[in-house]
């Protein structure tokens, strides 16, 4: 048994040896901070969306206000988990940190923002004009010096709250997902 252990701890201090296990070593801490900070990163840098909501028959009437005070709901739990967040780090440190030196605050901004619809959208009356000029709306880049990400059409189809989604992006589901939870919330209550 004596000769099995000296043999092992000769292998081992010569694996230890090598350059590639010491480097195996450091990668791992630093392979699982990139891991955990590229995706906080990626998400930081995505844009605000700006979205036009438009009530598209008198029975959808409250439907764009419900959207409205679901976002302000949501931008007022991020900013409670802001300052929990600040609080938690003052008293580690010990001394006053200001909420605006929190590192994930850059991940606390919201991530649409509602604006008012063109003229051009509101005086429109049939849904098929109403379609080509989300479209024109949505191809072009600059919107009284905005650009406009996404439009959703509200209405309520027996009884129940119903939207349609025009976004910029083909893959951009984010208005989609914000506006089909604010929906079910609606037809919840």
């Amino acid at each position: 048994m004596n000769r099995t252990l000296l043999i092992a701890r000769r292998e081992y201090a010569a694996y230890a040896k090598t350059v590639g296990f010491w480097l195996s070593l450091l990668a791992f801490p630093l392979f699982a901070v990139l891991g955990g900070s590229i995706p906080l990163m990626i998400r930081s840098s995505e844009p605000v969306r700006a979205v036009v909501l438009v009530e598209e028959t008198p029975s959808a009437a409250g439907l764009a206000q419900a959207v409205r005070q679901s976002l302000q709901a949501d931008a007022d739990r991020r900013l409670a988990r802001q300052r929990d967040e600040a609080e938690k780090a003052m008293r580690a440190a010990g001394a006053p940190v200001a909420a605006s030196a929190n590192p994930l605050a850059s991940l606390s901004k919201p991530s649409i923002q509602i604006i008012a619809p063109p003229a051009e959208l509101t005086q429109v009356q049939s849904s098929a004009q109403r379609d080509a000029v989300v479209r024109r709306l949505l191809e072009d880049d600059t919107l009284s010096d905005e650009v406009l990400h996404a439009v959703v059409l509200l209405d309520r189809r027996e009884g129940l709250p119903v939207a349609r989604v025009w976004t910029a992006g083909t893959t951009d589901d984010t208005v989609e997902d914000f506006v089909l939870d604010a929906l079910k919330g609606i037809n919840r209550k």
